[in-house]
Parts: structure tokens; C-alpha cells; sequence
């Protein structure tokens, strides 16, 4: 205060949910004026206020690209911030650098959304997890001539993504939904011969033990789930396992239930005998009798099959 005739002091507000930073010029009658820090710039000699010169003085306008180094920078604290929805927004092969937008949140502060800057050799960040900033960063304005107020842009070398989805140091971020697991289709000549050729040993394998498997543990021994296949395919699926049809061979898909429940046959096995070619307009009593009729001849068929082996 003696040697320069003023003091800087910094103060942080909360303004519409949003944090903002003040320059205080503090005068020897030690009233202090604020001003934002996007009126302020850094010089050789220190932060320049306009109320240290008595006019404002020439806003910087930033280029996202062009060097910050001898920008104004504040250090961020190593695992103090967390980020996630990250979208990459531009990249910068003259800086070496990639830019994303983000959810970010400062430990004990609110969430806003700004720009994250990482090297271009840096694995991107998942839009799907919390990820936090535990190396060097600094928090750097960026103005422009056309904006109403300064934006923010944090630079940073890396970050660590954290093994689960939330975290109650930064309770206001939510990572983007994970996108669903690509359904498995079976219309590949490949794939449909392969689950085909699956279930059937699986239903041989049951036709020996003299047992019933339901839908969901039969599709469970290819290592896909029930809902990988959709009712229709389910139908033909089992059709081409009774194929070739021959006269007099038994319905070895009778051995096929619905899962949780063997009360009576499945809805789909009616669409089975339609596609085999046999009888099929039977009603309820008269389908369930000949399902059971349909699993003896298996039974007894694979019984003797293996007997002669």
C-alpha cells in the first residue's frame, strides 16, 4: 500500500448460481472499488484495475487457440474438481490440445458448464462417468467482443475417471445415461446356424436326462439373453431345430417351456407345429395333450438311440 499507493484484493460471489470473481483496488483511505476480472489485465508490473489508471481499460479478447501462457491463470487444486457430460467441442492442432464442453463442479460449489482443454494425446473423457482433475490446471478467462460476459476455460493435463456414477463431493453432477448394449441380431446366416446347432445338443442333452428346460435357460447356455431374441425369431429358431422334418420323428422342441411356468404349453408352441407342418388348431386341453405326447416320443427316442450306441 505504501510503495504502490493501492492494494489488490480478490473476492469470490455467488451470482445466479454461477461463481464469479472480483478485483478489489483497495486506496490508501482504504476504500476499496470491485470490477470484474474480465475489466482487469495482467501486466508485467501486476493486475491492472481500471480504477488504478481512472479509465477502463482495453478488454482482452482471447482466442481459444492462441497461447494462454501469459494469460491470466488461476491454479485449480489437485482433486478439488470434477467433471462429466463432457461433448467434445473443437480441436486445436496448432496448441495441441482438444477442447469439451462439460458439467463441472468445484468441491463445496455449484455445477456450471464450461470448457475443459486437454492434450490431444489424452484419452478422451467418457461422457458417462465422473471424472476428476487430479493433476496440474489452471482456470483461465476467455472473453469475446461478442459476449455479454466472460466464459471460462480450465487447462488441464489429465484427469481420473472414478469406478461409479456419483459421488457426494460433487452431489450436482450426473453423468450421461449409458447407451444400451447393442442388440444381438439373429438374422446372420452364421449366427442362426450356430444358436440352431446350440440348442439342439442342449435339447438332446435334455431328451437323455428325461427332463424340460424353459425359453430362458436354453437361450442362457449361448451366452446371450431372452430378450436378444425376439418372438418371431424364438419360432423359427426352434423350427429349424425339429429340421430336417421327417415322418413319424418326434417334436424335439416340445421339450421347451415358458419360463417359470410348465403348467401348460407355451404360447409359441402352437406357431411351432404350424411351421413343422402339423396339426395345430387344437384347443388348449387337446395342444397341452399332445405336447406331453410329443415329449414321451422324444424321450423314448433319444433313450433308444443311445442305447444302440
Amino acid at each position: 500500500m505504501q510503495t504502490e499507493g493501492h492494494a489488490i484484493r480478490f473476492t469470490c460471489r455467488t451470482e445466479g448460481g454461477t461463481r464469479k470473481v472480483y478485483v478489489g483496488t483497495q486506496h490508501p483511505d482504504h476504500s476499496v472499488e470491485l470490477t470484474t476480472l474480465d475489466e482487469c489485465h495482467l501486466t508485467d508490473d501486476g493486475i491492472i484495475t481500471p480504477h488504478m489508471t481512472g479509465e477502463p481499460l482495453i478488454d482482452i479478447t482471447t482466442d481459444a487457440g492462441a497461447d494462454t501462457t501469459a494469460q491470466l491463470a488461476f491454479p485449480i487444486v489437485p482433486g478439488r474438481l470434477a467433471f462429466t457430460a463432457s461433448v467434445p467441442a473443437e480441436e486445436q492442432t496448432v496448441t495441441g490440445r482438444r477442447l469439451y464442453h462439460a458439467d463441472v463442479q468445484p468441491l463445496g460449489s455449484v455445477m456450471t458448464r464450461i470448457r475443459i482443454a486437454l492434450p490431444l494425446h489424452a484419452v478422451p473423457p467418457s461422457p458417462h462417468r465422473l471424472n476428476v482433475i487430479e493433476s496440474t490446471s489452471h482456470l483461465i478467462p476467455q472473453t469475446d467482443s461478442s459476449a455479454t460476459k466472460p466464459s471460462w476455460l480450465i487447462e488441464a493435463v489429465g484427469f481420473s475417471s472414478l469406478p461409479v456414477r456419483s459421488d457426494p463431493r460433487w452431489p450436482a453432477l450426473r453423468p450421461a445415461p449409458e447407451p444400451p448394449a447393442p442388440s444381438v441380431t439373429v438374422t446372420g446366416t452364421h449366427v442362426r446356424a450356430a444358436l440352431v446347432e446350440r440348442f439342439r445338443k442342449e435339447l438332446e442333452a435334455v431328451a437323455l436326462s428325461h427332463s424340460l428346460i424353459d425359453w430362458e435357460t436354453l437361450v442362457g447356455t449361448t451366452g446371450m439373453a431372452p430378450s436378444d431374441i425376439t418372438p418371431a425369431d424364438r419360432v423359427r429358431l426352434l423350427i429349424e431345430v425339429d429340421h430336417p422334418r421327417a415322418d413319424g420323428k418326434p417334436v424335439l422342441s416340445s421339450l421347451v417351456g415358458p419360463t417359470g411356468d410348465d403348467s401348460g404349453p407355451p404360447s409359441f408352441f402352437t406357431d411351432i407345429l404350424r411351421g413343422l407342418g402339423r396339426p395345430h388348431d387344437l384347443r388348449p386341453i387337446e395342444l397341452g395333450r399332445l405336447r406331453k405326447v410329443e415329449q414321451a416320443r422324444v424321450f423314448a427316442f433319444y433313450q433308444e438311440g443311445d442305447s444302440r450306441t
